[in-house]
């Protein structure tokens, strides 16, 4: 079933009433969060809107690529779980592990947060590794410092369980933290330590996200 919500009668605000199912006998309550900032508010909004508890962003879609020392991100189509997903490239640049903000090639995606608070971002990244046995990104928040994420290494030659199931899923996730300071337009930067690293989707969990094999379906984007 699918619920709509009429926003020309929509009270401004947040609200948080609820969908009533009744039938053979029981009546199970859907608790829903509203939230309307108002039309002139929602003609200036832009990027991604946080809602169900969660951001979902499919990496291809971000509002600026920013190349930097000659690396940069590209799109590539057909990769990934979607429609493509982006890669750094070229392969033979230099990795990137001081001043990421003005040496590393970066991503930024506009998001629209409705709550505060520390919260958990994912990305989905491809499985793939450099001859080091590893391949590291770097998230952050707007100002916020970035932290870099590394991809599951090869110990002593031995890949392991954790790596066998990511190559068998084709995908590995890797997690940090990033702070909303306050609800409304925020920028998620996402920034190239080492070459070669492919993203598919990102996920930023704000209470609601169900873990599953994939990403939620991508959160409505306003450009």
């Amino acid at each position: 079933m699918w619920a709509e919500i009429d926003w020309t009668r929509a009270p401004e605000g947040t609200h948080r009433p609820a969908l009533a199912f009744t039938g053979g006998g029981r009546s199970i309550q859907v608790p829903l969060l509203v939230v309307n900032d108002g039309e002139r508010a929602r003609r200036r909004a832009r990027g991604f809107v946080e809602a169900h508890g969660y951001v979902s962003v499919d990496a291809a879609h971000f509002d600026r690529e920013v190349p930097r020392g000659g690396a940069r991100w590209r799109i590539v189509r057909g990769l990934g779980r979607r429609t493509a997903a982006v890669e750094a490239v070229p392969t033979t640049a230099q990795p990137v592990t001081e001043d990421l903000t003005a040496g590393s090639p970066e991503l930024r995606y506009r998001v629209r947060f409705t709550t505060a608070g520390t919260f958990p971002v994912t990305v989905f990244r491809l499985p793939s590794l450099d001859e080091r046995g590893e391949r590291r990104l770097a998230v952050g928040l707007d100002d916020q410092p970035p932290a870099v994420l590394s991809g599951q290494a090869i110990a002593t030659g031995n890949r392991g369980d954790a790596w066998v199931r990511n190559v068998e899923e084709g995908v590995e996730k890797l997690t940090a933290r990033v702070t909303v300071s306050a609800p409304g337009e925020h920028v998620l930067r996402v920034f190239m330590v080492d070459p070669g690293m492919a993203v598919d989707q990102i996920v930023i969990d704000t209470g609601g996200a169900a873990g599953g094999y994939l990403a939620p379906p991508e959160s409505y984007r306003r450009t």
